[in-house]
């Protein structure tokens, strides 16, 4: 078929084609959204991905400095109430005590 009307074998007519719709006004959204299941049920993969990069950044900022830094502490304060106790005992033995 030649002529005007006539169109390639395979070929999707503007009216159907993504993002078009047969009133020729554009959909929302011209792509079908990626979705992944989750236990909540269908959300989009790249809302879902974002969301996690945003809570391993936030971790990695925020709570993982902080724990450092809280096991930092409690080390110290072990090893200074070890040391504090093998000092109790030292004195105790020259005093004759126990």
């Amino acid at each position: 078929m030649d002529g005007p009307g006539a169109r390639r074998r395979g070929a999707v007519p503007a009216q159907h084609r993504a993002g078009a719709r047969r009133d020729g006004v554009p959909c929302r959204s011209p792509r079908r959204r990626v979705t992944r299941r989750t236990r909540y049920g269908r959300r989009p993969a790249g809302r879902e991905s974002a969301r996690t990069r945003q809570r391993v950044r936030a971790l990695r900022r925020h709570c993982i400095p902080r724990l450092r830094d809280e096991l930092a502490a409690l080390e110290l304060a072990l090893e200074e109430s070890e040391h504090a106790e093998a000092v109790r005992r030292r004195w105790a033995a020259t005093r004759g005590g126990g």
